[in-house]
């Protein structure tokens, strides 16, 4: 979740026992954004996570989308079952392991297509459109250290799409690199929060075999993000986030400013 805080504070990191099962269901409560028809919004998503041992960990995010699109004096609103996502993390060095090391995992993961992609949309303003139409893979490694109640990560991650075939013409985006920095402060209540920069560039496109001009993209983000305990079982997560405005900083992707306020319920 590059918008938010690190992974590690929100999802099963932790030891005890070799399997260890947690469940999570993440509902939006509200959401501001500018322009207003900024695109599909997360509005429920069922994560499922199995730590292995101590330094592995296997997760299942199955997101619900939901879009208020608006062009021309029209407006409608759309969503449903977004692409369902796998992922894989190895911690090599646990964070605090070693006093001057800092913790390094291994990130892996598939996005198999089972959102409704833009061709398939019903809608006008393709408001129901809720995923890519392809096949994702990435790779990546995180960096993250603890200093008392101070923590800071880096991620890099490799995303590739598989080809996807619409109406007789073969498409593939091109690879895409996405790095993250960010840092925060962990309250002695169990919450946090944690500023987040997110750079993201991507290789030109390709359709039918031939390189499309231009076509590359990409998108610098910076967000303020907070997670705090509710209860035993509950969190609530609010995040501020919004695309940098300089020119060369962002290409072929719309820009915008998120105000997202998240109720989290938590099982294992």
């Amino acid at each position: 979740m590059p918008r938010d805080l690190p992974s590690r504070f929100l999802s099963a990191a932790g030891s005890g026992g070799a399997l260890r099962l947690r469940a999570t269901i993440l509902c939006v409560a509200a959401v501001l954004a500018w322009p207003s028809s900024s695109g599909a919004q997360p509005c429920c998503a069922g994560i499922g996570t199995l730590r292995v041992f101590q330094r592995g960990q296997l997760s299942l995010a199955v997101p619900f989308l939901e879009t208020l699109r608006s062009a021309g004096g029209t407006s409608e609103f759309g969503g449903g079952l977004g692409d369902i996502a796998v992922s894989g993390r190895y911690d090599a060095v646990l964070t605090g392991e070693y006093r001057w090391l800092p913790g390094i995992a291994i990130l892996a993961g598939v996005v198999f297509p089972t959102g409704k992609p833009l061709e398939s949309a019903s809608l006008l303003l393709g408001s129901d459109s809720t995923g890519t139409g392809a096949f994702q893979g990435t790779l990546g490694v995180a960096i993250e250290q603890i200093w008392g109640h101070l923590f800071a990560n880096v991620t890099i991650l490799a995303l590739q799409s598989a080809p996807r075939h619409v109406r007789g013409v073969s498409e593939t985006l091109g690879l895409q690199g996405t790095a993250s920095a960010a840092a925060g402060y962990v309250l002695d209540s169990g919450g946090a929060l944690g500023l987040n920069l997110v750079a993201m560039r991507s290789a030109d496109a390709v359709q039918d075999g031939r390189t499309v001009p231009d076509s590359a993209r990409g998108k610098t983000v910076l967000g303020l993000a907070g997670a705090f305990p509710l209860a035993e079982r509950w969190r609530l997560q609010g995040s501020l986030v919004g695309d940098l405005p300089f020119q060369s900083m962002g290409k072929n992707e719309p820009a915008g400013i998120s105000l997202a306020v998240l109720v989290m319920r938590t099982w294992q």
